[in-house]
């Protein structure tokens, strides 16, 4: 559906999800067919392989007309809007009355004894769904 293949000849690599209906229980995202979203670009060739910035990436999204997940905040990190942010319906979707959560990463790439340092916040409220199938 995407063409990727053809699309991704510079070394690009994504990294995204496929979202709509019959993928997660209870989160379509009001949408009536499958649809891929990114959320991150490593750039590589034979000798190194990086990920882009967030800038960057934006950029990238907006030329190559690729869905992105929206980015909330661009800052230092504040544990107490980070956990605000974690609330309300999703951004990407506003229909889907549940955020799955948020994530968080460095805007200048980082890595740590465990590799690279981002983490997925998830929502107390989508946690609090007993129903909910995905395994995060």
């Amino acid at each position: 559906k995407y063409n990727l293949k053809e699309r991704l000849d510079h070394g690009e690599v994504v990294y995204g999800e496929i979202v709509g209906p019959g993928i997660q229980k209870n989160y379509t995202y009001g949408l009536d067919e499958h649809t891929l979203v990114l959320f991150d670009l490593k750039m590589q060739d034979k000798d190194s392989s990086e990920f882009v910035s967030p800038e960057l990436f934006q950029k990238w999204c907006e030329t190559n007309r690729f869905n992105r997940t929206p980015e909330l905040y661009n800052g230092p990190y504040n544990k107490e809007l980070a956990y605000k942010l974690t609330f309300g319906p999703s951004v990407y979707a506003p229909v889907q009355k549940v955020r799955e959560g948020i994530v968080i990463k460095p805007i200048v790439e980082t890595t740590c004894g465990m590799g690279r340092k981002l983490v997925k916040w998830i929502s107390e409220d989508y946690l609090a769904d007993d129903s909910n199938t995905d395994n995060h």
